[in-house]
């Protein structure tokens, strides 16, 4: 009996263990569930919280801001940057006028040239997603359907707007007064290009060169912009729906052949 009594009383008191055990392990389960759930819970309050602390960030005016690369900022800004509406001009003269978040182009906004045409769009963390393009003269691009100055309407724009001169007085270029061409070089409209430096030059200082145009684009401007001197290229028979070919016109082909657009190169990269 004694034995019996002793394993039963050691059978019992291991139930038991076993029991307060397995009581034991729920609760730190259940305390270690809790924890993790209070964890995930702060989590979620400081995401909101940080949402709500960043659309809350106050903005603020200050003074024109002066950047090393010659730009400038006017507007307002937050403790990131550059953030709220602005106007950002560049060293060229350019200036974007629009939405900036975080130190970049951001939303609805005007791109002026300093020749006056403008770009209005759509930004994107300074990509241009949308856009509408008005030239200084006021002619508007359109990205298709572009037949401007095409056959069969090859008006200028101010032709458009004051109607077509009497013969003689025709306008020749878009720009008026017409500039004079320096010798050797082509109109290319925002300057004067020369084909012995392969760069295009400021009208209003043929010193500062304002850029250095790809081989395609120089190909382009010597086949159709104005140089000095002007030689007789003959009748551009393209442009025409039907041309007779006169008895007599315009200097000996001797003459012609000395043109300037025979003798520029380009250089390919």
């Amino acid at each position: 009996m004694d034995q019996e009594e002793k394993r039963n009383e050691e059978e019992h008191l291991n139930k038991c263990w076993l029991e307060n055990r397995s009581e034991n392990c729920m609760h730190n389960e259940t305390k270690r569930r809790s924890l993790w759930d209070q964890l995930k819970a702060t989590a979620r309050s400081e995401e909101e919280q940080c949402k709500v602390t960043k659309s809350d960030i106050l903005l603020d005016s200050r003074p024109t801001e002066f950047f090393c690369t010659g730009s400038k900022y006017t507007g307002m800004w937050d403790t990131i940057g550059m953030n709220g509406r602005g106007v950002y001009t560049l060293p060229n003269g350019a200036s974007y006028k629009g939405g900036m978040k975080d130190g970049m182009f951001e939303g609805a906004g005007i791109l002026t040239f300093a020749d006056g045409a403008k770009v209005q769009g759509t930004w994107r963390r300074n990509e241009l997603v949308r856009r509408s393009i008005v030239f200084s003269d006021g002619l508007k691009y359109h990205e298709s359907d572009w037949n401007y100055c095409r056959v069969p309407d090859r008006r200028f724009q101010i032709e458009h707007d004051h109607g077509l001169q009497t013969a003689g007085q025709s306008y020749m270029t878009n720009r008026q007064p017409t500039r004079t061409v320096p010798h050797g070089m082509f109109d290319v409209e925002d300057g004067f290009y020369d084909p012995k430096t392969k760069v295009v030059h400021d009208p209003r200082d043929m010193s500062s060169i304002i850029r250095a145009p790809t081989s395609k684009e120089q190909r382009w401007m010597i086949k159709n912009c104005r140089t000095a001197p002007d030689c007789y290229r003959g009748p551009c028979l393209h442009l025409y729906k039907e041309w007779t070919e006169p008895t007599i016109f315009g200097p000996p082909k001797a003459e012609a052949d000395k043109c300037l657009r025979k003798t520029v190169t380009i250089d390919h990269p």
